[in-house]
């Protein structure tokens, strides 16, 4: 059955109005829709502006690189051209200016009015040039000039005296840059070397040294000449006439009997330095507990002959310990130990501060005082060095200071021999716990023989070894 639509119940204005609300509300609609899609329209050429913006600036960042590589090339490039150049041209300058390539030496005879040649030398010999000049250090024959002038020759094969008729003397030994001159010491401009065999066998010095110590001898070089004569107008000796030397202490008088040391070396000359008169001079003990003034500086440093040519200062120790420690290289050589060198010796109270600051920094994330405390174990505190007294050495034959050196050749035998020579081996491994310093095979400390023999023989370490000395002096 069909029915009659329903009727709204709303008159014909408000059917009107109704209509008029509705048309409104989809306007209203639209626009919004209108808006949401403009600003949808605005971000994305936001976005698209500000991309661009970036490939801008990237690209602009790819074209500086660019251009400062290629700047970079091109500075490297001059650099490299004038430094080839500069190579090139000095190697073209040796060319026109080569050394000679042997170089001769005259001893005696006189000069002529020419000055280009001798009137009868006494001797002539011919050297190819690196013979001659030996690290950059001009040499001369020792023995040769011997004959010449009338020195007497004494001594063994690795330490010789050469005399003269008046008395005066030099001491030279084989590998060593020192010469003992009158009883005084000096440093050569290069060690003494031993040359030839038989009755060629010769020593040869820095022809300096000769030139600039030796009185009585005129000495004219030339570049393949060198020409050695007497001064008639000049007394035969050395300018360096020495001073009053310690005595060395009597040990069979003082100590007891006391067998000689076997030296392979003859160290005669050396005997009062390892051994010196005032046995107690050098005991000194320097540890936290036993500081030196900040302002302390060793009035008698003399150079280390043996200091590792590396490039490094020339180090320095208190006379007698440096004296002592060449004795300690001579016969270490004639024992066959000859790759052993000193790394360091004297320190001053500011260059300690500066090595220990070092290693505190190594632990940044430790407060100051742990910091401290964990550095003092390897680096001596300030004031509590021993480096700064003047009196220990650290020597080896390794590239840097390291434990494994005491598992080498070269360091049983100086642990096993120091003490001759007046030495201890400071801080042992057994020991760190006393001395409150780790395990270092390097470190040597002079102390003189009879303390240094004492030592060794009761394995005690200086701290222990102090105290029951002290103790024995009150009792």
């Amino acid at each position: 059955m069909n029915r009659p639509p329903r009727r709204s119940g709303l008159t014909p204005e408000q059917e009107r109005q109704r209509a008029e609300w509705a048309r409104y509300a989809a306007e209203e609609q639209a626009r919004r829709q209108a808006a949401a899609a403009a600003r949808q329209r605005a971000a994305a050429e936001r976005a698209r502006r500000e991309e661009a913006e970036r490939r801008a600036r990237r690209a602009e960042a790819r074209r500086l690189f660019w251009n400062r590589f290629v700047l970079y090339l091109i500075m490297l490039g001059l650099i490299f051209a004038i430094g080839g150049g500069i190579f090139f041209f000095s190697l073209h300058r040796t060319e026109r200016r080569p050394h000679p390539q042997e170089v001769t030496y005259l001893f005696g005879g006189e000069w002529t009015a020419d000055g280009k040649t001798v009137v009868e030398p006494q001797a002539e010999m011919t050297l190819n040039y690196a013979e001659a000049v030996h690290a950059g250090v001009q040499y001369c024959s020792m023995t040769a000039l011997a004959d010449l002038v009338d020195l007497s020759i004494t001594g063994t094969q690795e330490t010789q005296k050469f005399s003269c008729p008046s008395g005066e003397y030099v001491r030279l030994t084989v590998g060593s840059a020192s010469a003992e001159v009158n009883g005084d010491w000096l440093t050569m401009d290069g060690a003494v070397l031993l040359r030839g065999s038989g009755d060629t066998e010769a020593l040869w010095v820095p022809l300096s040294f000769v030139r600039d110590w030796m009185q009585g001898v005129l000495v004219t070089l030339e570049a393949d000449r060198v020409h050695l004569a007497l001064d008639a107008a000049e007394p035969l000796g050395f300018l360096l006439k020495g001073s009053p030397t310690a005595l060395a202490v009597d040990e069979k008088a003082e100590f007891g009997d006391t067998p000689a040391i076997p030296f392979k070396a003859d160290l005669s000359a050396y005997e009062q330095y390892m051994n010196p008169a005032d046995r107690d001079a050098y005991l000194t003990l320097i540890n936290l507990d036993n500081k030196l003034d900040g302002t302390y500086i060793p009035s008698d440093l003399t150079k280390i002959a043996d200091t590792r040519k590396d490039g490094r200062a020339t180090q320095q120790m208190r006379e007698y310990a440096a004296r002592a420690l060449e004795a300690f290289f001579i016969e270490m050589r004639a024992c066959g130990v000859t790759d052993v060198s000193v790394t360091s010796a004297y320190r001053s109270f500011s260059y300690q501060t500066q090595l220990f600051e070092q290693r505190v920094a190594m632990y940044p994330s430790l407060p100051r005082a742990e910091a401290e405390a964990k550095a003092a174990t390897v680096v001596a505190v300030p004031g509590s060095s021993e480096h700064q007294s003047g009196l220990c050495v650290d020597m080896h034959n390794l590239p840097s200071a390291d434990i494994a050196f005491g598992n080498t050749a070269a360091f049983r035998w100086m642990s096993a021999n120091a003490h001759k020579f007046g030495f201890i081996l400071r801080y042992p491994a057994d020991k760190t716990e006393i001395t409150g310093i780790s395990y270092e095979p390097w470190h040597y400390r002079y102390v003189g023989r009879y303390h240094a023999t004492r030592i060794y023989e009761s394995g005690l370490c200086l701290e222990e070894y102090v105290a029951q000395y002290r103790a024995s002096a009150h009792n």
